[in-house]
């Protein structure tokens, strides 16, 4: 139900904050074995998330400091630790594999999504000279490129 300010109230953030978080799990899972396919597949579950429902994702966006900080915010913390415990386990497998070069989820984050979260937040201002999925390919190739194995670089 949205509250006063004609928004969603901090439960419906935090339900599409968990369902953001269940569809990247599903990512990781589907590309176990495949880190280029959970790299590239996590910036294109951003993107299409984006798109599909702007007014969803600003309302994210605009709530997710709020919400943290009020009495939702051990909710938000353990879901959140969910995806950053799947997230970790991931990273130390393909990196002890040899298949990414960091160990870091920390690094990954800088790396694979804030670029795409950035340019996410411009097409959310209307600050994009293009549609944010025309974007996609090229910010799958960036975030691979970045922490890919370095043989990809020959």
């Amino acid at each position: 139900m949205d509250d006063e300010r004609n928004g969603p109230d901090d439960r419906q953030v935090l339900a599409w904050l968990e369902e953001y978080r269940d569809l990247s799990l599903a990512v990781i899972e589907a590309n176990a074995d495949e880190p280029e396919g959970a790299v590239r597949g996590l910036v294109d579950l951003h993107v299409r998330w984006t798109e599909e429902d702007p007014d969803r994702a600003r309302a994210v966006a605009a709530g997710r400091g709020a919400l943290a900080a009020g009495p939702l915010g051990p909710e938000l913390t353990e879901s959140n630790r969910i995806l950053f415990r799947a997230l970790s386990g991931w990273v130390r497998q393909a990196s002890e594999a040899g298949a990414i070069r960091t160990d870091s989820v920390a690094l990954l984050h800088a790396l694979v999504f804030a670029p795409t979260q950035e340019l996410a937040r411009l097409h959310l201002a209307g600050l994009l000279d293009r549609p944010l999925g025309e974007y996609r390919e090229a910010l799958g190739q960036a975030a691979w490129d970045s922490v890919g194995p370095d043989s990809d670089r020959g």
